[in-house]
């Protein structure tokens, strides 16, 4: 390593370390719990120089770095790795281009020959290897039954290259029945089930919605690899490849659009040899995790507190819900800069009573929740305080905006203490919250991973708004005052339960169904599967089955890995919720899962969403 650029690190370092001590002498000043201590974490964490806290960023690392350094001066004991407060993994972050990319089409049709980045890009998803077959044009790529469409009837696209035009055939219309089979992950799956050894995406000149530019290339299309080559490629170079068997690009989308009808055909002599090479990028990130010891025998025994405190970056993660989500900073202040901040203000408030304290509690600062509960999922696995002495989890997550002094709190049926406990802390501290408190423990955030392990679950929540995913999530938008009285009765909820005489029971509820239609994810069936986000399986390994659902009616287990609905193959997640979108609910369907080595076949039932 030159000297230069050591001296350069150790610059960058030291600015670091100057701007998160400022930010925590700021807040330093403040009460523990106040609305001014909470506003103060907030604006640093959902800072410009933070760039949205991207899993696996310089932000992400400045945020865990600060929770280190609210942590340290706060008393906690470290519980991380290797005697400091951070317990470090890796992650997939995305994707760049490989060095071996080609495209060429036989006969010659371009004399200067197909050019990376000018005329084709290789998909995020795609698969490495390479390809040389005859060319079929398939559409849209799309089968759909309940609009008697089907782009591959009468197509052999078996050892062939599969041209697709990206969108639907009535893309205006965003309740079309198209749109279930419409996205890029779908055209994809759909080409390789039936066969084919590459597919090329393009945009029709017809299309006015899917910009030709080559792209996107976005984690938010998922980095499961489809297991085939897949290129985008542009407008003029799929309307060469179609000229060359003597037919009309335009022509063709056109009567697609007028005839809500299939226009497939095989390319006449034409060939296309491509080679696909895309390189996962993996980061190293961190929780944050400390201790504060209790004060008599059940020391040994702990609740945890957590919250993540990652965000979506600049867009490019997946997660996003701006129309534009690429380069812009995803400031996260509601998510989850409040819930960390949170954390750190019950750190200090516990801390600042550690001689009350009977039972321990373990502070834990979560990375990756928005990549798939990443980091609760780590510790779970990789626990630095012991599982079978962890009473309790409480999770902190988007708990700056309440409105109308209205609470959610989820997982209020994991035990039977909650409610009751609950209701006293808001009693008692004469906050006059409305409480909607129940369900069981699972749900979208790092409380589940928790609950899944059969330890009693709380979540905390304000609510979702219209700054969502979005970078108009900002500090300006927090309800600070408000979210001073929920860390309140936070807080007296934890004591409550450090002072139990006996841990509060476990209990496992059946999961309630949601009113019959399609749910805002677009998916129509419930299973009632958990999929581990963390596994790096080819398949989808389950975390959890819910009780009573079809799922576990059907026989499917913990650790079980699906790799077939029925005739589809599954490789990924991604590709599992694809196939969820496109499920019939009370259709019987056979599965196929990987348990003990072997495979075995079962049949399951979707639900009604």
């Amino acid at each position: 390593m030159k000297l230069r650029f050591v001296l350069a690190l150790m610059v960058v370092a030291t600015m670091l370390a100057g701007s998160v001590a400022l930010a925590l002498r700021t807040q330093d000043v403040h009460a523990p719990l106040s609305a001014e201590a909470v506003l103060a974490h907030i604006k640093y964490l959902a800072s410009g120089e933070l760039q949205g806290r991207g899993t696996g960023t310089l932000g992400a690392e400045k945020a865990a770095r600060y929770v280190t350094d609210a942590f340290r001066a706060a008393g906690l004991k470290p519980l991380g790795d290797r005697g400091g407060y951070l317990q470090h993994f890796e992650v997939t972050v995305g994707a760049k281009v490989g060095s071996r990319n080609s495209l060429a089409v036989s006969p010659p049709l371009w004399s200067a020959g197909l050019a990376l980045r000018r005329d084709f890009l290789p998909m995020l998803m795609s698969g490495l290897g390479a390809a040389n077959a005859e060319l079929v044009f398939v559409g849209y790529g799309i089968t759909a039954p309940d609009a008697k469409y089907d782009d591959y009837a009468g197509q052999d696209v078996k050892g062939k290259v599969a041209l697709v035009l990206r969108d639907s055939p009535d893309s205006a219309n965003a309740h079309s029945a198209f749109g279930r089979y419409a996205s890029l992950r779908a055209k994809v799956m759909a080409a390789r089930d039936r066969g084919a050894v590459a597919v090329l995406l393009t945009v029709g000149p017809l299309t006015t919605n899917v910009s030709d530019a080559l792209g996107p290339w976005s984690i938010q299309q998922g980095v499961g690899d489809a297991g085939i080559p897949a290129l985008y490629v542009t407008q003029s170079v799929a309307a060469g490849m179609l000229a060359g068997g003597g037919r009309d690009l335009k022509v063709v989308q056109q009567a697609i659009h007028d005839t809500k009808q299939p226009q497939s055909f095989a390319v006449p002599g034409v060939t296309v040899s491509l080679r696909a090479s895309v390189i996962k990028e993996r980061a190293r990130t961190a929780n944050v995790v400390g201790l504060l010891e209790g004060n008599d025998t059940a020391r040994k025994e702990a609740v945890v507190i957590g919250a993540h405190y990652d965000h979506l970056g600049l867009g490019e993660q997946a997660g996003s819900l701006a129309k534009h989500a690429g380069g812009q900073i995803h400031y996260g202040a509601d998510d989850n800069a409040s819930g960390a901040a949170g954390l750190i203000e019950l750190a200090r408030h516990f801390a600042a009573r550690r001689g009350e304290l009977k039972r321990s509690l373990v502070f834990i600062a979560f990375a990756g929740e928005e990549m798939g509960l990443l980091g609760s999922k780590h510790f779970v696995e990789a626990p630095t305080w012991p599982l079978a002495k962890t009473v309790a989890m409480l999770n902190l997550d988007m708990v700056g905006r309440l409105k109308n002094n209205r609470l959610f709190v989820l997982g209020g049926g994991s035990s039977p203490f909650w409610q009751g406990a609950l209701a006293e802390a808001n009693r008692e501290l004469a906050l006059k919250f409305e409480l909607s408190a129940g369900g069981s423990g699972f749900g979208a955030s790092d409380h589940q991973s928790f609950f899944v392990k059969n330890i009693p679950v709380l979540h905390f929540f304000t609510g979702v708004h219209e700054d969502y995913h979005k970078p108009s999530d900002t500090w300006e938008r927090v309800n600070a005052e408000g979210e001073s009285q929920v860390l309140r009765l936070i807080a007296r909820v934890a004591a409550q339960t450090l002072a139990l005489e006996t841990a509060p029971a476990f209990v496992k509820l059946e999961e309630p169904r949601q009113p019959s239609g399609a749910s805002s994810d677009g998916f129509r069936v419930y299973l009632g599967t958990v999929p581990d986000y963390a596994a790096e399986v080819e398949g989808v390994r389950l975390e959890a089955v819910r009780d009573g659902s079809p799922a576990q009616k059907a026989g499917l287990q913990p650790g079980d890995v699906l790799v077939k609905f029925g005739t589809r193959t599954i490789r990924n997640v991604e590709e599992y919720s694809q196939l969820l979108r496109e499920a019939e609910p009370g259709k019987p369907t056979a599965i196929v899962i990987i348990r003990n080595q072997q495979r075995v076949t079962l049949m399951i039932t979707p639900g009604t969403r």
